[in-house]
This record gives C-alpha cells, structure tokens and sequence, in this order.
C-alpha cells in the first residue's frame, strides 16, 4: 500500500518537472532578449526582470521537489555519515518532522493566504509594467504544495525503509 502511495507521488513529481521544464528554456531566451536590447540597442524592457524573476521562481521550486525526487541535493553527512541506514533514516525523519514540516507549512500557509488576497483583488505589481502578479501567486503556492507533498512522499519512504530494515526499499531510488 504504501509503495502504491509513494510510486503516485512520485509520478506526479516527474509530470510536474516534465510539464515545468520548458520554463528553463522560456528563462533563457528571455535572459538573452532582455540583454540584447539593453546591451545592444540600449532599449531595456519595462518588463523583462520582473517576468524572469517570476519565471525563474517557477523553475526552482519545481526543480527543488525534482531534486528531492532524485536525492540529488547536495549533503553535509558529517554526522550521520557512519551510522547505520536505518539510523540515518531516523535521522531524516527527524528533521522532517520537527524542522521541515513545521516552517513548511507555516510558509505554505502564508502563500495560500496571499495569494488568495491577491487574486481577490486582483493585485498588480508595483513596478511601471502594472502587470497581474495573483496568477503567479496561485502558480507559486501550487509548486509550493508539490514541494511539501515531495517531503511527506520522502518521510514515507524513510518510514518504510525503517520498517524494511534494509536496502531492498533503496534499490530503486
């Protein structure tokens, strides 16, 4: 049941990084517009930071959960580099539990609320442009929730190897 559980979730982070991905490529092309008008023709756009600061959010905090997905972000295991696996996983659970989750949710919590005031509002952005920042507020905090659904699939994997006891859960990870 629980292997069920995590093999959906991690479907739904790699549909997610694969339907998100193009927004690297979007970032750089926009990157390379921005300097070329501002560098070559000396026309900057009014627009141009403030879409690629929006867009390049987008991108990290999926590619934050892909990561996460993968085990792929860098580790300092001075301290539980020479415990055993399933102590390690303690470890983890550990920190999921009293550090992660908590300020996690706390700052999920905080951008569902903003961006439910701002797409009641229909909020626009400070800078000359005016342009629409809820839709991207909404689109945040969705990623954002992926990010905290990635960390429980993780907590559920740590349990289960727990409760395995052993590198089988591990084989394909």
């Amino acid at each position: 049941m629980v292997s069920k559980v995590t093999l959906v979730l991690d479907n739904f982070s790699e549909w997610l990084n694969s339907t998100f991905k193009w927004v690297h490529a979007v970032l750089m092309f926009l990157i390379v517009y921005e300097v070329t008008c501002r560098y070559v023709f000396n026309a900057p756009n009014i627009w141009g930071m403030e879409v690629q600061m929006q867009i390049s959010a987008v991108g990290r905090m999926v590619g934050i959960g892909y990561c996460l997905l993968k085990r792929s972000h860098v580790r300092v295991d001075v301290v539980t580099v020479h415990l055993s696996l399933v102590k390690q996983r303690i470890f983890e659970i550990f920190g999921i539990l009293f550090l992660g989750l908590p300020s996690m949710g706390l700052i999920g919590y905080s951008m569902y609320l903003s961006a439910v005031r701002s797409w009641g509002i229909k909020e626009l952005s400070f800078n000359p442009w005016r342009e629409p920042i809820y839709p991207m507020k909404a689109v945040l905090t969705f990623c954002y929730a992926a990010l905290i659904i990635a960390i429980i699939n993780e907590l559920i994997k740590d349990i289960e190897t727990i409760r395995l006891r052993g590198e089988e859960w591990l084989k394909d990870r």
